[in-house]
């Protein structure tokens, strides 16, 4: 069934944008060679979905009709029996769609939610910026043999602030309002030690963060309004990105138009929110939301990146963009190896840097999970052709999620294949360079990798040989021509 066949009937794939179970369900589809009409509920307004609930009782996606046949999810169709796949292709192949079967809606309009750009208040602490910019306390500062430009001294700004007769603080207040300074994240601690959340009242260094000359794609003026929380910043831009997606990555989420992004309105919002990211809150985030947040963030930075400064060009180039793509978040900056190792691996050493990102004492290991979870390598895009597909993740579902990329990725030719005559298994190098999350020994690397396979013949030509005992395990070349869309 792998050649594409002729169908007189109809096979409808009900999807949701950035979903990596219907990306999952459609690649088989594929691989099968069965044409199929996708309905992404997305597109229409809510009665569509109501509708589709009422038919099958099911809210999650996909959900796949072989004519009025309803299949299920996209589990139901990965364990359907070569037999019973067949009756299904067998079905839309010799029968036109009955009257019963579900019928392809006509077009709704597609909204955009207006609350991404709409006005937000001004921080009541916005004054006490202004004014501290232009009060003769910012200047260079010298601690050791170090110089800190652009920077002012804690018990001088409670001072300033205590004298001043515009504001009538007295030193408690004052040293008050330095505290809600670097919680609102318009300041934060030029040195590591202690504890970088408490503002100290004496010779400690704080800068504001308009004064860091951070090189990152969302530096700029610092936004005055109040700063919104993680989580609300993340659904805006799972909002926008499910948009960019839908329209400019392929139907198996591997190549993406760089050039359309770089031009599409959505992508002027998508700027516009990253910006708001300065100053987001990041300390309530659960790990569910940690999850979620930081691999959004590091395929929006990718996206970001390529579609402003286009793809990296030779392995140098390569290799300097897991430093030099970066974003400003709560007040810290995130590189996307910082992301990836210093918050996702639980500050981990990686393959091409031999130290972890984050030292004692940097704030950022405030966001960092405790424990590494390897599913996290199959939802990262850096932009490479060797990438898993990009996709959208939510705190709600990440697991399921993960999952199901993670299987995904793998049921594909240029991340597993097993050659059964020569008793060789060769993975992706994702698992030569990361093999520290996998597993200590080839048997559990193997071993993680069939548990995280979806049902099929090469799921069990891995157990066959995880059954034998004898084994090798040789990697792939990684291809890093980017996976812009030609």
């Amino acid at each position: 069934m792998a050649q594409s066949v002729q169908i007189k009937g109809r096979v409808i794939v009900y999807t949701v944008l950035g979903c990596p179970s219907c990306v999952a369900a459609k690649n088989k589809l594929v691989r099968l060679g069965v044409p199929y009409v996708e309905v992404n509920l997305d597109d229409y307004d809510s009665q569509e979905m109501q509708t589709l609930v009422n038919r099958t009782g099911k809210r999650s996606m996909p959900q796949i009709f072989f004519n009025d046949i309803f299949v299920g999810g996209y589990d139901d169709l990965a364990t359907l029996t070569k037999d019973e796949l067949q009756v299904l292709v067998d079905e839309v192949i010799h029968n036109a769609a009955p009257p019963s079967a579900p019928a392809v809606p006509c077009m709704g309009a597609m909204t955009m939610a207006s609350s991404l750009t709409e006005h937000r208040e001004r921080d009541p602490y916005a004054f006490v910026v202004e004014d501290l910019t232009s009060s003769g306390l910012i200047q260079t500062h010298r601690r050791g043999i170090r110089l800190y430009r652009k920077s002012f001294v804690a018990e001088e700004f409670v001072q300033w602030l205590s004298l001043n007769e515009k504001y009538s603080y007295d030193h408690h207040e004052a040293r008050a309002v330095g505290e809600e300074l670097l919680r609102r994240k318009f300041i934060h601690r030029l040195t590591r030690e202690g504890d970088h959340n408490q503002f100290r009242a004496d010779a400690i260094l704080y800068r504001l963060l308009d004064d860091e000359e951070w090189e990152a794609l969302n530096a700029g003026p610092v936004s005055l309004n109040i700063p919104r929380e993680a989580v609300e910043l993340s659904k805006s831009l799972q909002v926008l990105m499910k948009k960019i997606y839908a329209q400019y990555v392929s139907s198996d989420g591997k190549t993406v138009d760089y050039l359309g992004i770089a031009r599409d309105p959505n992508f002027k919002v998508v700027e516009s929110v990253a910006y708001e990211l300065q100053r987001a809150r990041l300390e309530t985030l659960s790990r569910e939301e940690t999850m979620a947040f930081f691999i959004n963030i590091y395929n929006c930075i990718v996206i970001h990146w390529n579609a402003r400064m286009g793809s990296p060009a030779g392995l140098l180039s390569r290799s300097k963009f897991f430093f030099k793509a970066r974003y400003i978040l709560g007040g810290e900056l995130y590189s996307l190896g910082d992301i990836e190792n210093g918050i996702l691996r639980a500050n981990s050493k990686c393959w091409y840097w031999p130290f972890k990102p984050f030292s004692k004492g940097d704030p950022r290991l405030m966001c960092a999970v405790l424990d590494t979870d390897p599913r996290v390598h199959f939802a990262l895009v850096c932009g490479a052709r060797s990438c898993p597909a990009i996709c959208c993740y939510t705190s709600e579902a990440i697991d399921k999620q993960l999952d199901m990329a993670t299987e995904a990725f793998l049921q594909g030719h240029d991340a597993c294949r097993v050659d059964v005559v020569n008793k060789v298994v060769t993975l992706s190098r994702i698992f030569k360079w990361y093999k520290e999350d996998f597993g200590a020994s080839k048997a559990q690397l193997i071993q993680w990798t069939y548990h995280h396979m979806g049902p099929g013949e090469k799921r069990q030509l891995l157990w066959n040989l995880l059954e034998e005992g004898t084994f090798e395990v040789t990697y792939m070349k990684y291809d890093w021509t980017s996976n812009g869309r030609v």
